[in-house]
């Protein structure tokens, strides 16, 4: 009895650094024969899915293979020192240099508006610990 092809989707996750790493993988699955029948992802994942579903992955390749700095963006409160500020970074690759920045952003009101949305106490709270 001869079994039928294996239905495949693909997930494709977040942060840019790994994210990349989603076209190599699909060109390995690709090579291998293996086509996902559906594609999702969270942010740069979806944007890798996305062009991969237009036909587009080679595309989006060239351009990231272009690139000669990146921003890394983190949430509010990371890195979770205690600064209620909000963090990023910016990667110059070029230059191999990496610089730091914090935010100040009116946190109360981001945590009245967790509030609202009747998310858990402990995500509006945190938010002027920095934590």
């Amino acid at each position: 009895m001869k079994h039928p092809p294996p239905r495949i989707g693909l997930a494709l996750g977040s942060g840019s650094a790994r994210g990349w790493s989603h076209i190599g993988v699909i060109r390995v699955l690709e090579q291998a024969g293996i086509s996902p029948e559906i594609v999702c992802g969270t942010s740069i994942g979806s944007l890798v899915g996305a062009a991969y579903a237009a036909g587009k992955l080679d595309s989006l390749a060239l351009w990231v293979n272009d690139l000669s700095w990146q921003v890394v963006v983190g949430s509010v409160g990371q890195p979770r020192d205690g600064s209620a500020a909000a963090a990023y970074a910016i990667l110059d690759l070029g230059q191999g240099a990496l610089t730091q920045h914090r935010v100040v952003y009116d946190h109360q009101a981001a945590a009245a508006r967790i509030r609202v949305a009747g998310l858990p106490e402990r995500l509006a709270s945190r938010l002027a610990l920095g934590r």
